[in-house]
C-alpha cells in the first residue's frame, strides 16, 4: 500500500473550545469510511449536551493518517478478539 500522507493530529489541537464555539477534528480510518457521518453526528450531539451554549463545529481532518497505533491498548485487544472470531 503506497503511503499517502504523513501528517499526525495533536492530541491537544483536536477539540478547540473558547468562549462561543468549540470545534472538533475527527480522522476517519480510511477517506471512504462508511461510519464517518454517524461518528460525526453522535460526536456533534455530545458536544451540544457538554456545550449547549456554543457554536459546534465537527470536522474530518482528511491529512491524517489513521493506524492502529492510534487506538488504546484496551480498544487494540478488545477488536482483536473480533478479529478471532
Amino acid at each position: 500500500i503506497p503511503a499517502r500522507r504523513a501528517a499526525s493530529i495533536d492530541p491537544a489541537k483536536a477539540l478547540r473550545v473558547d468562549h462561543d464555539s468549540a470545534e472538533l477534528l475527527l480522522v476517519s480510518t480510511q477517506d471512504d469510511c462508511p461510519l464517518s457521518d454517524l461518528i460525526a453526528d453522535e460526536a456533534f450531539r455530545a458536544l451540544q449536551r457538554a456545550l449547549p451554549e456554543r457554536d459546534l463545529f465537527v470536522r474530518h481532518d482528511a491529512a491524517v493518517d489513521w493506524g492502529p497505533e492510534r487506538m488504546t491498548p484496551a480498544l487494540r485487544s478488545r477488536l482483536a478478539w473480533i478479529q478471532h472470531r
